[in-house]
């Protein structure tokens, strides 16, 4: 059995032939100049707080940890699109080639 995955919005109304964007996707300029660095502000107590993700748990021995892990990563690219990944293995020196 194969799952399908259903379009999200964007994807239906990019592909509606609309003509304008939607009133709930459009921010504010005082909005947009107001917003800071996500990755400072995860820093911060009270900032915004990215999800991070322990990609070593992925490789755990223990299959609770590794579900955990794996339930986390689909829940951050769900809810937020984006996550802080760490200890993936990719050396410093292959990141600065890159």
């Amino acid at each position: 059995m194969t799952a399908t995955i259903a379009p999200s919005r964007v994807e239906s109304l990019a592909s509606s032939g609309i003509e304008s964007i939607p009133k709930e996707y459009v921010r504010l300029n005082e909005e947009l100049t107001s917003m800071g660095n996500v990755f400072e502000e995860e820093k911060k107590d009270d900032g915004y707080q990215i999800p991070t993700i322990d990609i070593k748990d992925m490789a755990s021995k223990d299959q609770e940890v590794r579900d955990k892990a794996i339930q986390e990563l689909k829940r951050a690219a769900m809810e937020w699109g984006v996550m802080h990944l760490v200890n993936y293995g990719i050396s410093d020196e292959l990141i600065h080639r890159v």
